[in-house]
C-alpha cells in the first residue's frame, strides 16, 4: 500500500470518532497529491471526498456516520476559511458539502451558523465551484430564501 494510502486508513477511524486534527490531516494529504475537488477519468466523475459518506457500499471504518460528521462540521468550516490558493478552497468546500450531506440533519452546528455570510462570501468570491457548493449547502439547511 502506497504510504499515503496508508496514511489514509490510519486516520480513518480517528474521522469516525469525530476528530477534526485527522480530517485536517486527510485533507492536507488529500490536497497534496490532488489539489482540485473533483477528479475526472474516462467515464468517471467523483469528488475528492465522495468516498467519506456511508453507503450501502461503505460502512464501518470505511466512512463517517452522521454523529461523528456533524462533530467534524466546525473543522471543515475552519478548513474552508483558512484556504487563500482558489483550488484549495474549492476542495474544502467540496469536503464541507460532504459533511452536510453526512450528518443526515438539518440542524445547523452553531460554528456554521455564526460563520455563514463568510463562508458565503468566500464562496462568492471564489469561484463558480465554490459557489454552487455554498447553495448546496444553503439548500440542505433550508436557507435559500433567508439569504437571498
Amino acid at each position: 500500500m502506497h504510504s499515503a494510502q496508508q496514511g489514509e486508513a490510519d486516520l480513518f477511524p480517528r474521522l469516525a470518532d469525530g476528530d477534526g486534527a485527522a480530517l485536517r490531516e486527510l485533507f492536507r494529504i488529500r490536497t497534496v497529491a490532488w489539489p482540485h475537488p473533483m477528479k475526472h477519468g474516462e467515464g468517471f466523475t467523483i469528488g475528492l471526498f465522495d468516498d467519506l459518506a456511508c453507503t450501502e457500499a461503505a460502512s464501518g471504518d470505511d466512512c463517517i456516520e452522521s454523529e461523528p460528521a456533524f462533530r467534524l462540521l466546525a473543522t471543515a468550516v475552519s478548513l474552508v476559511l483558512e484556504q487563500r490558493e482558489t483550488s484549495l478552497v474549492e476542495c474544502a468546500f467540496e469536503l464541507l458539502s460532504q459533511l452536510v450531506r453526512c450528518s443526515a440533519t438539518t440542524e445547523m452546528p452553531g460554528l456554521l451558523r455564526q460563520r455563514w455570510r463568510e463562508l458565503g462570501a468566500s464562496a462568492r468570491a471564489c469561484s463558480s465551484w465554490t459557489l454552487t457548493c455554498w447553495q448546496g449547502i444553503e439548500e440542505w439547511y433550508r436557507l435559500r430564501d433567508a439569504t437571498s
